[in-house]
């Protein structure tokens, strides 16, 4: 039994771990994306007045990189 409140408790332990990560995550992704959403404009702004553009922004549009594990079948490989 004692085995048993050890699991409950480390299973309580990372839950709470689970979601303060959670929360970073959420906090960060969101301020990189708020960082793009300033650099297109800052880019907007400089093509509006015939200025070449200041950041490259090529990765917003680019398709994700594809997972070497998931290469041809979408299927995780085994290892």
């Amino acid at each position: 039994m004692r085995a048993k409140g050890i699991l409950q408790q480390q299973a309580v332990e990372l839950q709470v771990s689970n979601e303060e990560l959670e929360r970073f995550n959420c906090a960060t992704v969101g301020g990189e994306m708020r960082v793009i959403e300033l650099k297109q404009q800052v880019n907007e702004l400089r093509r509006q007045l015939g200025r070449p553009l200041h950041h490259r922004l090529n990765f917003v549009d680019a398709p994700p990189p594809m997972n070497p594990r998931f290469a041809t079948t979408g299927e995780p490989t085994h290892e």
